[in-house]
């Protein structure tokens, strides 16, 4: 189930090494880099899928709570509450800016992102490959933390189109939860070779949320329909350090297509 990448993203390796140093060269973002290096995991488990379909915020109580608790859910297909601890970067997208203390923003052949109508919106290009990025100015210690985002849309899954949600030294780098053509991918990311840790079949409904945490020495790959119920969808012990790193909203396309929709951002580290 892993795909493959056909879209170079070095072109702005240099900006980003000028923000950040040459450690922290995220110069890839689309989900299906590397190739035929990514090895295969398991599936998740799956639910009815929506095709095409958008939703809307959804107002929810701000209270933790859960069968897990904070930190708790460890198991693989577990279910806990909201975690102890998010990183500082918080936003909701509601003022049309783009805070350049918070975000730095890349894109490539043509493709776009930017806040509009309280919402982080990356609108994908028919004609040609491309992608847009929105990544964080600076790093944050995510050890025993975790982030997380609303995604109120993904692209068209009949286009060869993505959304994605990563955390990471660069993206050479990553964990990252990844939407494509209807499957929700929970990847690790090393030395650019992509590994399906689990996947499962899209719900935009109970996969409206998504987070990534570290809990002693254990990385974990969640979702929720609310931000307060979160699903364990992949665990395992951590492939990288998370002391220092960068996360970043993205999405794109490999190959032209008639309508390959957009992707729809919302309440970064922010309860709805």
């Amino acid at each position: 189930m892993t795909y493959n990448n056909t879209i170079s993203r070095l072109a702005w390796l240099p900006l980003f090494v000028g923000l950040v140093g040459c450690s922290r060269d995220w110069d890839a973002y689309d989900p299906r880099l590397g190739g035929g290096g990514a090895d295969t995991g398991t599936s998740a488990s799956s639910s009815d899928s929506g095709v095409g379909v958008s939703v809307s915020s959804s107002s929810a109580s701000s209270g933790t709570g859960g069968a897990g608790g904070a930190g708790g859910a460890g198991g693989a297909g577990g279910a806990g509450g909201a975690p102890q601890c998010t990183i500082d970067l918080k936003d909701d997208f509601d003022d049309g800016m783009t805070d350049p203390a918070k975000w730095s923003i890349y894109v490539e052949n043509g493709g776009s992102i930017a806040e509009s109508e309280g919402n982080l919106v990356v609108e994908i290009q028919s004609g040609a490959p491309g992608y847009a990025v929105h990544y964080s100015t600076q790093p944050y210690d995510v050890s025993n933390c975790g982030a997380f985002v609303q995604v109120l849309e993904v692209p068209n899954p009949a286009a060869k189109a993505y959304a994605s949600f990563q955390i990471g030294t660069g993206s050479d780098n990553a964990v990252e939860i990844a939407f494509y053509q209807g499957t929700l991918y929970f990847h690790k990311i090393l030395d650019n070779n992509y590994t399906d840790v689990a996947f499962t079949e899209y719900d935009p409904t109970e996969h409206a949320f998504w987070r990534i945490r570290e809990q002693d020495g254990t990385t974990l790959w969640e979702t929720s329909p609310d931000a307060q119920q979160w699903t364990v969808q992949a665990s395992e012990p951590n492939p990288l350090p998370f002391g220092e790193m960068y996360v970043a909203l993205t999405g794109g396309i490999d190959e032209p297509a008639q309508d390959p929709g957009r992707a729809r951002f919302d309440n970064f580290n922010i309860l709805p």
